[in-house]
């Protein structure tokens, strides 16, 4: 009996080094919007041994000068929209202040009618609104399992979890006056230069010929 609790305790140990590991990354990876635009925002994860993702729980930081959070569009890979799902809510959010959490637990199993452990896999779209001119940095911050690297935001159809050795980035840049918008006041303030220096040149014409 010692013995079994010992090896299931090793095992439970090690548990976290036999999973494979996992990307995960936004996309796109910049963007460009200008005061008041909505922008969408994928997360997604890349299996690279053939893994299948069963649960995520991790927060996105964000600059709150910058964008708000406007919804989030969970994806279908981790959710058959079954009944029992819908009634123990499996997934949620937790909006705050430059940090959001979005997190999800599978209770389809097997896991391989949704997912290959081939495929990307959404996890969801996050959309902002554009409050403030500037640049942005999204980035991950670990929510399950501890958040010392490697990263550990993702977990497997068992339960294990799936270390992230490189989180992606992004950057969202929000440009106060557009760049069409720019050129059109340009244009406007060359055209009404010329409308009013026009007459002087007519004056000017006038008085040679008269002379």
């Amino acid at each position: 009996m010692t013995r079994f609790l010992h090896s299931l305790a090793l095992l439970i140990l090690l548990a976290p080094s036999l999973a494979g590991a996992t990307l995960i990354s936004f996309d796109p990876t910049d963007s460009i919007a200008g005061l008041g635009d909505t922008i969408a925002i994928d997360i997604i994860a890349t299996p690279e041994n053939g893994e299948l993702i069963g649960e995520f729980d991790f927060i996105v930081n964000f600059d709150p000068t910058i964008l708000a959070f406007d919804n989030l569009v969970f994806g279908p890979s981790l959710n058959d929209d079954v009944f029992f799902c819908e009634i123990l809510s499996c997934r949620g959010f937790d909006d705050a202040s430059g940090a959001f959490e979005m997190f999800e637990v599978s209770l389809v199993f097997p896991l391989n009618t949704l997912q290959d452990g081939i495929a990307p896999v959404l996890l969801g779209t996050i959309f902002f609104d554009a409050i403030g001119g500037g640049t942005s940095d999204l980035s991950f911050t670990g929510n399950i399992f501890g958040q010392d690297p490697p990263l550990n935001i993702l977990g497997d159809d068992f339960g294990l979890p799936l270390p992230v050795l490189n989180p992606g980035t992004t950057t969202i840049t929000v440009m106060t006056v557009s760049e069409p918008g720019t050129l059109l006041l340009m244009f406007t303030g060359l055209l009404a230069l010329t409308v009013r220096r026009r007459p002087v040149f007519a004056i000017m014409r006038t008085t040679t010929t008269t002379s």
